[in-house]
């Protein structure tokens, strides 16, 4: 069983390149590649908390896990 470390150096996840770096974050890279229609990972995702005031909005917090009645 592979950890994040072995992963990063197997010679086939190299090759594949199925680690990509963005911005200094290693992540996954894209899985399908397609020469037509490329896609392109453009940033490393939204900031901790980025959606957490329209959540809270909208019912939920910290010790309330329930779904909001209105859902």
């Amino acid at each position: 069983i592979y950890d994040q470390a072995d992963l990063a150096v197997d010679e086939h996840v190299v090759a594949r390149d199925v680690i990509t770096d963005l911005d200094g974050v290693p992540q996954q890279n894209l899985i399908a590649r397609l020469s037509a229609t490329p896609g392109a990972l453009r940033w490393n995702g939204r900031p901790l908390d980025a959606d957490g005031d329209d959540i809270r909005r909208h019912g939920w917090s910290p010790g309330n896990h329930d779904t909001p009645d209105h859902v």
